[in-house]
């Protein structure tokens, strides 16, 4: 899990570099660094104490929902997506946005950094895939930001796409941003019903905690 990670980035600069033709792309390198740190932030202040967790999250498992199997494929599309469009918009010039836009991807890409990290080191029960964990015994987790938001994970998803349209100074990012935001609603969605139907305690948890990925809103 930890190699296929790293392995991820350079794919992801590959892919920003190649197709850009652009080596000097400043946006791209900073976004490439921002990727590459939280991964890295990841793996020393999450891994390094619950290992276990990542055990979980590198491993197939035969009870994945059927659902969730035909999902994943598509969110991991809309993410190379992002990349294609915005090396191509940066090759042909085809937008230009305002700097401010990047100061606030920067902000908004800090932000989910903290938020994602926050709620792995809560959640010992942070999968890749949306199953329940009978065999590690999974319980309702209540803390960090889990009691804020149901789904913290989901929204770090989002924030992550948004703050690409301003880094990587694309306008035309915005619809594979689109696509790929509206799979992880939807996904929040189902996982939240499973949750619902399957895991013990958590129906009291979501009465308590309302908000699946923003408060006030949804």
């Amino acid at each position: 899990m930890i190699v296929r990670e790293y392995i991820s980035r350079v794919v992801m600069a590959l892919i920003l570099f190649l197709i850009s033709g652009n080596w000097r792309w400043q946006n791209a390198w900073l976004y490439f660094f921002f990727a590459l740190g939280s991964i890295i932030l990841v793996h020393l202040t999450v891994v390094r104490e619950d290992p276990q967790l990542y055990n979980e999250r590198g491993t197939r498992h035969s009870d994945t929902k059927s659902w969730d199997n035909i999902i994943l494929p598509l969110y991991a599309l809309g993410g190379y997506l992002v990349l294609v469009v915005a090396a191509l918009d940066e090759r042909y010039g085809w937008s230009d946005l305002a700097p401010a836009w990047l100061a606030l991807g920067c902000v908004v890409m800090l932000f989910m950094e903290f938020l994602v990290i926050t709620a792995m080191r809560a959640n010992p029960f942070f999968s890749s895939t949306v199953r329940i964990q009978s065999e590690r015994g999974q319980q309702v987790m209540q803390r960090g930001p889990y009691a804020i938001i149901r789904h913290p994970g989901y929204a770090g998803g989002i924030l992550y796409y948004l703050a690409s349209f301003g880094m990587l100074d694309s306008r035309w990012v915005l619809l594979p941003t689109l696509l790929t935001v509206s799979l992880i609603i939807a996904r929040t969605n189902l996982e939240d019903k499973t949750l619902q139907k399957e895991l013990d305690g958590y129906p009291a948890y979501a009465q308590k905690v309302r908000f699946r990925l923003f408060p006030g809103i949804w």
